[in-house]
């Protein structure tokens, strides 16, 4: 559902990708599919924004910021902090604004910090393979 909500959107019929997306969404949390409630609300959010619904791209928003806390840090949080930014944009509220555009930061540094640990990780891991001969090089070797 949610690539066929994708391609309706692509091909300009916003309404259908909308309905798709809803759809997707209650089979996400009826299913108890909840990683992809993140993804879902950052695409519904948009589409919500783009129609002038603030008050239900907010929710929907809120919604997906909840799940998004069991799966941070990730790229998918700083998006809708994103997008709550431009609600509160779209409000005047400039505190609100604010607040949300700290956190975007945030959990964009957060998920930086995590991507680079995780680099540092395997390049500690694939210089540790270098210690070991390569899998077959004993083969054919007069052991004594």
């Amino acid at each position: 559902l949610g690539i066929e909500s994708l391609l309706h959107n692509a091909a300009g019929r916003p309404v259908d990708a909308l309905h798709s997306f809803n759809e997707a969404w209650r089979l996400g949390q009826c299913c108890k599919l909840h990683t992809s409630l993140p993804f879902l609300g950052v695409e519904i959010a948009r589409l919500e924004l783009a129609s002038g619904r603030l008050d239900s791209a907010e929710t929907t928003l809120l919604q997906a910021m909840r799940e998004a806390t069991f799966y941070r840090p990730s790229p998918k949080a700083a998006a809708l902090c994103r997008l709550l930014e431009s609600v509160q944009k779209a409000r005047g509220d400039r505190r609100g604004e604010l607040h949300w555009q700290r956190e975007a930061a945030e959990a964009d540094s957060a998920f930086a910090e995590l991507r680079q640990e995780i680099r540092r990780q395997l390049d500690t891991l694939a210089a540790s393979w270098q210690a070991f001969p390569p899998p077959g090089a004993h083969i054919g070797q007069d052991t004594g």
